[in-house]
Protein backbone atom coordinates (compact mmCIF):
# COMPACT_ATOMS: atom_id res chain seq x y z
CA UNK A 1 0.00 0.00 0.00
CA UNK A 2 2.69 2.48 0.79
CA UNK A 3 4.36 2.17 -2.61
CA UNK A 4 0.74 2.94 -4.44
CA UNK A 5 0.59 6.02 -1.90
CA UNK A 6 4.34 6.74 -3.32
CA UNK A 7 3.10 6.71 -6.64
CA UNK A 8 -0.25 8.48 -6.10
CA UNK A 9 1.91 11.11 -4.53
CA UNK A 10 4.39 10.94 -7.23
CA UNK A 11 1.67 11.85 -10.05
CA UNK A 12 0.65 14.44 -8.31
CA UNK A 13 4.09 15.79 -7.72
CA UNK A 14 4.71 15.25 -11.27
CA UNK A 15 1.13 16.82 -12.05
CA UNK A 16 0.07 13.84 -14.74
CA UNK A 17 -2.31 14.46 -17.80
CA UNK A 18 -5.32 12.76 -17.38
CA UNK A 19 -3.37 10.11 -19.73
CA UNK A 20 -1.25 9.48 -17.62
CA UNK A 21 -3.60 9.31 -14.20
CA UNK A 22 -5.72 6.44 -16.48
CA UNK A 23 -2.65 4.17 -17.50
CA UNK A 24 -2.11 4.28 -13.61
CA UNK A 25 -4.95 3.36 -12.82
CA UNK A 26 -5.25 0.65 -14.81
CA UNK A 27 -1.77 -0.33 -13.93
CA UNK A 28 -2.93 -0.51 -10.42
CA UNK A 29 -6.40 -2.08 -10.77
CA UNK A 30 -4.63 -4.72 -13.16
CA UNK A 31 -2.06 -5.62 -10.39
CA UNK A 32 -4.51 -5.96 -7.85
CA UNK A 33 -6.69 -8.31 -9.50
CA UNK A 34 -3.75 -9.96 -11.08
CA UNK A 35 -4.81 -14.02 -12.40
CA UNK A 36 -7.29 -14.51 -9.25
CA UNK A 37 -9.83 -16.85 -10.20
CA UNK A 38 -12.68 -14.45 -9.47
CA UNK A 39 -11.69 -11.01 -10.99
CA UNK A 40 -15.48 -9.31 -10.36
CA UNK A 41 -14.78 -10.43 -6.21
CA UNK A 42 -11.29 -9.08 -6.22
CA UNK A 43 -12.58 -5.82 -8.53
CA UNK A 44 -15.15 -5.18 -6.09
CA UNK A 45 -13.07 -5.35 -2.77
CA UNK A 46 -10.74 -2.62 -4.88
CA UNK A 47 -13.61 -0.51 -5.17
CA UNK A 48 -14.22 -0.86 -1.45
CA UNK A 49 -10.52 -0.38 -0.36
CA UNK A 50 -10.40 2.73 -3.06
CA UNK A 51 -13.65 4.48 -1.67
CA UNK A 52 -11.87 3.92 1.83
CA UNK A 53 -8.65 5.26 0.71
CA UNK A 54 -10.00 8.69 -0.60
CA UNK A 55 -12.36 8.99 2.02
CA UNK A 56 -10.08 9.33 4.55
CA UNK A 57 -7.74 11.95 2.09
CA UNK A 58 -10.80 14.12 1.56
CA UNK A 59 -11.84 13.85 5.36
CA UNK A 60 -7.89 15.31 5.99
CA UNK A 61 -7.80 18.06 3.54
CA UNK A 62 -11.58 19.00 5.03
CA UNK A 63 -9.85 19.35 8.44
CA UNK A 64 -7.15 20.69 7.72
CA UNK A 65 -9.06 23.51 5.50
CA UNK A 66 -7.02 22.88 2.26
CA UNK A 67 -6.88 24.99 -0.78
CA UNK A 68 -6.06 21.60 -2.99
CA UNK A 69 -9.08 19.99 -1.46
CA UNK A 70 -11.45 21.35 -4.25
CA UNK A 71 -8.83 20.33 -7.14
CA UNK A 72 -8.63 16.62 -5.17
CA UNK A 73 -11.96 16.25 -4.80
CA UNK A 74 -12.48 16.93 -8.64
CA UNK A 75 -9.42 14.32 -9.30
CA UNK A 76 -10.81 11.49 -7.09
CA UNK A 77 -14.40 11.88 -9.00
CA UNK A 78 -12.84 11.58 -12.35
CA UNK A 79 -10.53 8.44 -11.05
CA UNK A 80 -13.56 7.14 -9.34
CA UNK A 81 -15.61 6.97 -12.48
CA UNK A 82 -12.57 5.70 -14.05
CA UNK A 83 -11.85 2.29 -11.72
CA UNK A 84 -15.93 2.22 -12.00
CA UNK A 85 -15.41 1.48 -15.47
CA UNK A 86 -12.74 -0.35 -15.68
CA UNK A 87 -14.05 -2.78 -12.99
CA UNK A 88 -17.61 -2.98 -14.88
CA UNK A 89 -15.33 -4.33 -17.69
CA UNK A 90 -14.02 -7.00 -15.47
CA UNK A 91 -17.04 -7.90 -14.76
CA UNK A 92 -17.95 -8.12 -18.39
CA UNK A 93 -15.05 -10.43 -19.61
CA UNK A 94 -16.03 -12.81 -17.14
Amino acid sequence: MESLQQEFVSGLELRYTLEQWAEWLQRVLKAYIGDEPDPLKRGRHFLTQWSFYNSMVIRDLTLRSANSFGSFHLLRLLCDEYVMFLVEEVATKV
